[in-house]
Formats: C-alpha cells, structure tokens, sequence
C-alpha cells in the first residue's frame, strides 16, 4: 500500500514518515557497507533534493546516474560540512540531500532541468512537488569513474524509494545508458518496465512506464545538443508529464530540422581544422581581448566578466569554447554558480554554440563548413566572436579597471 507522509508523523493517503525514514536508514547502511567494503578510497555519496519537504506524491521524479562529484567517504564523515561529526553516514543526514542544495538556482544543472518544464506552473518550483535524485547515491567527477560494481548494487534503492513515493512522472537523464542498467534490474526482480524509442531518427530519446508511471529518458543537461534537440526533450517531457499521446507528424517539422543541423557535408579535414585555428588566432590580435595563456595548440582570453574564451585544436578539443576563466575541469560545469546564466546561454544559442558538460557554449571547428577560403571562414568567425561578446556584456558587463 502508497501512502503519503508528513514530517509530523501524521497519516495523510495512509503512509506515515516512519517509512521513509527506514528506507533511508537502511539505505545508509548499505551504502556504508559497501563504502567500508570498498576500502579508504571509497567515494562519499549523498541524494541531491531535499527529501525531508516532500510532503505528497510528487508531480516529477528526476534520475541521474551519480552525483558529480569528487571525494571520499572518510572525507564526508570528517567534514563540517556534512554535520556527521567523525560518524557514519546516517538515515537522517541521507534525506536531507546534497547540503548546496539551496545554491541549485545558479547551477547551470538545474537551469537546464527547469527548461524540461512549461514555465507557467513549473512543478520544479515548488520542493514539495519533485525529487532530483540518483541511480546510485556515489558520487564520481564522471560517471564513467564509477566502480563498476556500485551501480547494479546500490540501484535497488532509488527503485524502493520509487516505490515508496509512487511520483507521477519519472524522467531518467543520461537515459540511452541508464535505462539498459534500470531494465536488467527491473526483470530480474520482476518489477514491471518497458520503453522504446518513439521516433526511429532519434536514439537518444525513450518513453515507457516503470511500475505503471509514465517515464521518459533523455540525455543529461550537459550533454552537447542542439537548441532543436532540447525543444524536442522539452516538448516529450511535457508530452509524458500530461499523459498525452505522442503523434509522430506533430514532430516531422522539428525532427527534420534535427536531421539538418546533424548533418556534416563540409566536415573539415586535420589539416583545414589546423590551417583555420592559426588564421583565427591571427584575427584574434585584432580583438580587444587579453590573451592571458598561449600554448602551440591553445589560446585563452580573458573577458573580464568573470568568463573566459578558448580557441583550441589540441588531441581532444577543436572548438572555440566559453566558459567561467576559474574552471579547470575539476566538475561538471553545470553544477558551478554563474552569474545571468540563463541569458548567457541564449546569447550563445544565437550564434549555434552549443553546451556541454565543460563549456557554457562551444563552437566545435569540425562541424564548420569552409565556404569560400579558410582566410574568410576565420574572419567570419572572428567577426561572430565580436558580436557574440557584444551581447554577452549586455547581461554580464565587463569590470571597468580602476
């Protein structure tokens, strides 16, 4: 039997907190055990909303993989940060949740989640409506880093508090890998699941019902897409959220747009993406922009706004790229503070740059098209550069030096 619970122990839909709390004391057991089992080195782990305001079946329930994250166990129960005073990870401290939650209205992370949503009435408006959780609570910088063995032990869990809560709507990120791990879990505890893809063009978008509520996987917000391939998560979200039936023709216009903007007839050749990245850092001389780290493959300029931009042809990145001058890689972008996110990324859409896990928005030399002569594309790009950062000042203005 669901029922719904109230902080105060009260029987609201006939379930009282009592049940939750024990979801989440014999939760942090097991991931303790699984922590001390793993040895020092054993990454912390924690939820991310605060599960204590949920106070009825929620409208959404969002999963990721992991937390994104770096840090041990040991560390967590250390920390003052984390108020476990030297202990164990416990129930209590579990359903709190990540302890910057607070700070989520700056993340870039859940700027994107809020865009899945209509912004009249968004459900992520309101703490007791939704919970943003994870398949496993263990925190990695990437979830490629995990211990391959945490997931399929720990993902039970976050299934039972599903069960528990019994939300209206589950939306699975990082869905095209996720929901294999959710499916094999699923038939070997006999829970009922099944999802397909709804457009045959599209692999990287699913709808299904896991225990009978409606679900969808897409990709993770700071997955590289198109402004198209957000309009059409956006427009399945809401589609599932509403318990609408999907018609494949509503979306001919949209996923035809798709199909363009994927396709690469002008793909640069190495020594075309070589020749425009030496143009282009020419061009760049004449811009008024401090050039404060040069490597042979690398150019950084500062634009005094607290944003950075990089021009790069190196072994992993070809792009010109944007992003805060103090990342270096250390987390995904998305969960940093940027000032006026939001309107940055627009200005950035604009202009196509697309938004990734490391760059605000990243313009990748390999997707370009030489129209007339490698000369002319760098001056064009330096040109759209200029603009680009014209508009950017608009909503974060340079710091006028004393």
């Amino acid at each position: 039997m669901f029922r719904i619970f109230v902080s105060d122990n009260r029987i609201v839909n006939g379930m009282d907190a009592n049940e939750l709390k024990r979801w989440a004391a014999q939760t942090a057991k097991a991931y303790d055990n699984l922590a001390r089992e793993f040895g020092k080195d054993a990454p912390a782990f924690y939820t991310q909303s605060n599960l204590t305001a949920v106070k009825h079946a929620p409208d959404i329930f969002i999963m990721g993989i992991n937390p994104g994250s770096v840090g041990t166990y040991k560390e967590q129960c250390e920390q003052d940060y984390w108020q476990l005073d030297g202990k164990s990870m416990d129930g209590e401290h579990l359903l709190k949740g990540n302890p910057s939650w607070g700070e989520r209205f700056g993340w870039p992370y859940w700027l994107r989640l809020r865009q899945l949503f209509d912004e009249e009435d968004n459900p992520l408006d309101d703490e007791r409506n939704f919970v943003v959780t994870n398949a496993t609570f263990f925190a990695t910088s990437k979830a490629k880093d995990l211990y391959p063995k945490f997931l399929p032990a720990t993902l039970s869990y976050t299934l039972e508090l599903i069960e528990l809560l019994k939300p209206k709507t589950i939306v699975v990120l990082s869905g095209k890998s996720l929901l294999k791990t959710i499916k094999a879990q699923c038939d070997a505890t006999h829970r009922p699941f099944e999802y397909a893809r709804p457009f045959a063009s599209v692999g990287n978008i699913f709808t299904g019902h896991l225990d009978g509520i409606p679900c969808c996987g897409i990709p993770h917000p700071s997955a590289s897409l198109f402004r198209e391939e957000r309009e059409l998560m956006r427009r399945i979200v809401m589609q599932v959220h509403r318990r609408e039936r999907i018609n494949i023709e509503d979306y001919k216009d949209l996923l035809d747009k798709i199909s363009r903007r994927r396709k690469r007839t002008g793909r640069l050749s190495k020594e075309e993406t070589a020749n425009l990245y030496d143009a282009l850092v020419l061009r760049m001389q004449k811009l008024p922009y401090i050039n404060y780290e040069s490597h042979k493959d690398i150019r950084r300029y500062d634009l005094n706004n607290g944003l950075q931009l990089t021009i790069a042809n190196n072994s992993t990145t070809h792009c010109i790229g944007i992003r805060p001058k103090e990342y270096h890689g250390e987390k995904d972008i998305s969960q940093l503070s940027i000032p006026h996110v939001q309107e940055v990324w627009k200005c950035l859409e604009q202009m196509n740059y697309v938004s990734t896990s490391s760059w605000l928005g990243a313009k990748d030399f390999t997707t370009l098209r030489i129209t007339d002569s490698v000369e002319d594309t760098a001056g064009n790009l330096a040109e759209e550069i200029a603009r680009l950062i014209c508009e950017i000042y608009k909503v974060l203005p340079p710091v006028c030096e004393s």
